[in-house]
C-alpha cells in the first residue's frame, strides 16, 4: 500500500508543477484549457460517480501521453473494463478515439490513475468525451 501513496503523492506533485505555471509560456481565456509549451490541461468531468480529474496532454518526441486521475465518488465498488477517450479540436473534429485504463475495479473513494500514450500530436485538442465501457 505503501507504493500506492507514493505513486499519488509523484502524480500530484507533477500535476500541481504543470497547473501552477512551471515553464508556462501562454495562458489561453477559455475556461477549458490552458497551454503550455509541451503540455496543457483539458477540464475534468464526473460521470456515473467516476470523477474523471483535469485531463494533461504531453507531447514530447512525437509520443502523446494522456494523463488523469479517476476517482470513485459512488458508496460502493464500481466495476468496469475502460474508460473511452475522445478528443476533439476546436472545430469540433475528432483527432483520436483512445481507451484509458484504470484496472478492472475502483472501490468507493479510491483514486487510479489513467495513462495512455499515442504517436499522435494532440496539441490541437480543445475538449474531451469519456464513455465508460463497463
Amino acid at each position: 500500500m505503501g507504493k500506492k501513496v507514493v505513486k499519488v503523492l509523484v502524480v500530484l506533485i507533477i500535476m500541481v508543477l504543470i497547473v501552477s505555471g512551471c515553464g508556462k509560456k501562454e495562458k489561453n481565456t477559455d475556461n477549458n484549457k490552458e497551454k503550455e509549451s509541451n503540455s496543457f490541461i483539458i477540464k475534468g468531468q464526473t460521470i456515473d460517480g467516476l470523477k474523471i480529474g483535469n485531463l494533461a496532454i504531453v507531447y514530447e518526441n512525437e509520443i502523446s501521453r494522456i494523463v488523469t486521475n479517476v476517482t470513485n465518488t459512488n458508496d460502493t465498488t464500481y466495476e468496469l473494463r475502460t474508460i473511452d477517450i475522445k478528443l476533439y479540436d476546436d472545430k469540433n473534429n475528432l483527432l483520436i478515439e483512445t481507451k484509458g485504463y484504470i484496472g478492472t475495479s475502483i472501490k468507493p473513494n479510491e483514486t487510479k490513475q489513467s495513462v495512455t500514450e499515442v504517436t499522435k500530436n494532440l496539441k490541437s485538442a480543445t475538449r474531451v468525451e469519456y464513455e465508460i465501457d463497463k
